[in-house]
């Protein structure tokens, strides 16, 4: 089976069934053919390889992102469908006025932020040259099968500024766990220069590891030992398998998280 088809007059169809046949096919054909302004590009047998096929929520507001972003027309943008269309017409233009996204559930941020990246980083700056992309993300922060908000402050925006010299800084305003979400968090991309493109690179070596900072987090009413007790539990067993590695903690809290079955997790940071 074909991955993607392109018509005579630039229309691609891209099949959402191929590999896992989850959502990140969808939002890179999104961000993508809005960078590249196709035509139109659609989208069929949506997440068919999940159990429950057809768009989600999250899913749904970050093509509602990228079309408020893009002007773009669209169709079948509505929860459980499984075919969408999106026909970009323009670039993002920077503002002083945020761009905002809420999944009303506890549907990833960092996921809004993923599909809205490409995107802003090919932004046109309105106005001086120095002006930024801001977008306001409001869902999950920490949720199921999504990287939480850590990797990408942590790892992916500081890895991409390292190797492709991009400008992305995310602020984390307030934590979202499930099933309530309520998560807020600002991403300011400063956009790539007019005409300028993000250089390859390679990455095929890992390297020596040198230290491993494990962040521990609660929310809402879960006492505050809670955060201790994980990552003391994470190091002793870390310096067990790697007695050479130094190993730090960071412990936080977020009172005013909105918590239900799920009010803690941690992550770890490996350099």
């Amino acid at each position: 089976m074909e991955k993607r088809k392109v018509s005579p007059n630039g229309h691609a169809v891209v099949d959402g069934s191929v590999l896992e046949g989850g959502g990140q096919i969808l939002r890179m054909a999104a961000a993508l053919c809005s960078i590249k302004q196709k035509p139109l590009v659609t989208v069929t047998n949506v997440r068919a390889g999940r159990k429950s096929p057809g768009l989600r929520r999250q899913h749904l507001t970050g093509l509602k992102l990228i079309s408020k972003m893009c002007s773009s027309a669209e169709s079948g943008l509505h929860v459980g469908s499984t075919q969408v269309s999106l026909s970009p017409s323009s670039l993002p233009s920077t503002s002083d006025h945020p761009i905002t996204a809420d999944t009303e559930t506890a549907g990833s941020c960092t996921l809004l932020a993923q599909i809205a990246l490409p995107c802003a980083l090919y932004s046109v700056a309105e106005g001086n040259e120095g002006t930024e992309l801001l977008l306001h993300l409001r869902g999950g922060t920490d949720a199921s099968f999504a990287p939480p908000v850590g990797y990408l402050q942590h790892v992916l925006l500081p890895l991409l500024q390292h190797l492709q010299r991009t400008t992305a800084l995310l602020t984390l305003h307030q934590r979202g766990f499930n099933p309530e979400g309520q998560g807020f968090v600002e991403l300011r991309v400063k956009p790539l220069p007019v005409g300028q493109s993000l250089p390859s690179f390679q990455l095929t070596r890992r390297g020596a590891l040198q230290s491993i900072t494990i962040h521990s987090y609660t929310g809402g009413t879960e006492v505050k030992g809670t955060a201790e007790l994980m990552a003391f539990s994470a190091a002793e067993r870390l310096r067990k398998q790697l007695p050479s590695v130094r190993i730090q903690t960071h412990l936080e809290h977020d009172a005013a998280a909105k918590v239900g079955w799920w009010y803690d997790s941690r992550s770890l940071v490996a350099f």
